[in-house]
């Protein structure tokens, strides 16, 4: 059965993949779970268009600084849980299979053109996931209750110019595109980044694609370290009408307050997905999540002033990314097969 929740009728994919020799109980190519990004939209021209900007244009490429992909199963009071040393996550009440890890080559400067389709298991190669043998043998498989994208770092290339984080030698010693040929060298300009319904200008937007067991409507969570070490967070606000149960809450907050060590969590996007999906070890076909973005009409130009990013010193210009009235950004939906 196919499960899929759409969001501002927009689409990307991911595709996510692999896992680790386990003696005689998998081969070296068996594969769990399948991730591919996709832009649905392709009527942009040219990457590289002529340099006659106006503010309606749309961006005709969005790039990652750094990405991490991750499935979760929440499982409080198990003690059989399957683990990853390298995600740097150690919840107890939780398993999850990472599809892409952050904090390797391969998951940093990616790039989506319009139009265009990125498959995860080419993307990090030999880079597959370990997963527990005494996991497969007494559990078997694993419900999919959060499939999330994190986000890191991102911009925009538009008529051949590229806005955004990491430019300018900002955060890196090179062109943030410099793994283009085509787009290596064009004009680069620093912008911190807003999400719509966010205040705050954010680095970091965490995409959670969660069972419908949990939540049913769309919505935003904006969250706060209680400590000022972003390892003890609480809900700041949201724009769930109904607010958050307790249970919700409480799921949400284990997650992250147990998440992996090595990134953030502090601008969250809630988007469920229909009847929880599984990843079943026994099984030789993958599950393959589908993750679509749509780049038409995903800057705010009400608010982003291209010409003062080209005039700012990294200080005065902002690039204000738009959503649907669910706060949801670049059309995000996905689909489970």
């Amino acid at each position: 059965m196919r499960n899929v929740f759409r969001v501002m009728g927009v689409g990307l994919i991911i595709t996510l993949s692999g896992c680790q020799l386990l003696g005689s109980v998998f081969g070296a190519q068996d594969i769990f779970l399948n991730v591919r990004f996709s832009e649905t939209n392709p009527s942009s021209s040219s990457l590289l268009r002529a340099s006659t900007t106006t503010e309606s244009d749309d961006p005709s490429v969005l790039y990652f600084g750094e990405l991490e992909l991750v499935a979760y199963s929440y499982r409080p009071g198990e003690s059989v849980q399957n683990h990853q040393s390298r995600s740097g996550f150690s919840g107890s009440d939780w398993s999850y299979y990472v599809a892409l890890a952050s904090g390797y080559d391969w998951s940093r400067d990616i790039l989506l053109s319009r139009g265009s389709q990125i498959d995860f298991s080419e993307v990090a190669g030999t880079d597959t996931p370990d997963v527990s043998e005494q996991f497969v043998n007494e559990v078997g498989s694993m419900r999919v209750d959060v499939f999330e994208a994190y986000l890191h770092r991102m911009g925009v290339v538009i008529d051949g110019e590229y806005f955004g984080m990491n430019a300018e030698l900002n955060g890196l010693d090179w062109h943030p595109l410099h793994r283009s040929a085509d787009l290596g060298e064009i004009p680069d300009f620093f912008a911190d980044t807003y999400f719509q319904g966010f205040d705050d200008p954010d680095q970091n937007l965490n995409v959670f694609f969660v069972s419908n067991d949990w939540f049913t409507t769309p919505g935003r969570i904006r969250l706060q370290s209680t400590d000022y070490t972003n390892t003890e967070l609480e809900v700041r606000d949201h724009t769930f009408d109904d607010g958050l149960s307790t249970e919700q809450e409480s799921f949400i907050l284990n997650l992250v307050n147990d998440g992996t060590t090595r990134r953030f969590y502090t601008s969250v996007v809630i988007v469920p997905y229909g009847a929880p999906v599984y990843i079943d070890f026994s099984q030789s076909t993958p599950l393959n999540v589908d993750v679509q973005f749509d780049l038409s009409g995903s800057v705010d130009w009400d608010q982003t002033d291209l010409e003062a990013l080209r005039e700012s010193s990294w200080t005065d210009g902002n690039l204000y990314f738009s959503a649907d009235d669910n706060f949801i950004p670049f059309g995000l939906s996905v689909s489970f097969d």
